[in-house]
């Protein structure tokens, strides 16, 4: 997962001006984002950070789920957690790219792993839905590494150009140099990228 997390940096830092310029224009018209958060419960001490427009990092239809249909990646990057509280966090999420297949989908349990697979060994494994967390203490440089988790998604929202999505999660980390273990809960709102179809069939 660390491999993972290191290239996906890499990647954020190669895509975060692109990700800006195209928020630029958007943004006096677009306001469904401001309202999206990431709440996180650690140790007992609950933190919020609002997501705004530019946190978002995407890569649009760049996978497929098991059935074939068209997955898009979508990370949160913020830099409040770890400025703030000295942690990190980087959720991400694979959804249907596909507006009307993502809205058709349910709300309910949903899968919440570690990472989505080896970028460098072939296809990542991407449900619609799956939720990637890890954990990483900034002050002392400890990663902690999923070893169990839950996800329940809330609600799936039309919000114009996107669809809002709420949810909830659950996590146990086990720390690699040390052994020791942390619970964490968090909560969201994530306003995800779509793209929608004139094909009457989608």
């Amino acid at each position: 997962m660390k491999k993972f997390i290191d290239f996906l940096y890499i990647a954020l830092l190669a895509v975060m001006p692109f990700a800006l310029a195209s928020c630029s224009d958007d943004d006096e018209n677009y306001d469904e984002g401001q309202s999206d958060y990431l709440e996180i419960t650690l140790n007992g001490k609950t933190y919020k950070e609002y997501i705004p427009v530019f946190g978002y990092v995407f890569f649009e239809g760049s996978q497929t789920d098991s059935r074939g249909r068209l997955i898009t990646l979508t990370f949160v990057s913020l830099d409040g957690f770890s400025d703030k509280y000295g942690f990190k966090i980087l959720p991400g999420i694979s959804h249907y790219t596909n507006k009307s297949q993502l809205l058709s989908a349910s709300p309910g349990n949903y899968p919440h792993h570690g990472d989505f697979g080896n970028i460098m060994q072939g296809p990542l494994d991407c449900e619609n839905f799956t939720l990637i967390t890890d954990l990483e203490i900034t002050n002392s440089g400890e990663y902690y590494e999923l070893v169990n988790g839950t996800h329940n998604v809330k609600s799936i929202k039309d919000v114009g150009d996107g669809v809002q999505v709420e949810g909830s999660f659950t996590s146990t980390y086990k720390c690699e140099s040390s052994n020791r273990q942390c619970e964490m809960k968090g909560k969201y709102r994530m306003t995800l990228n779509v793209l929608s179809s004139n094909n009457p069939l989608d």
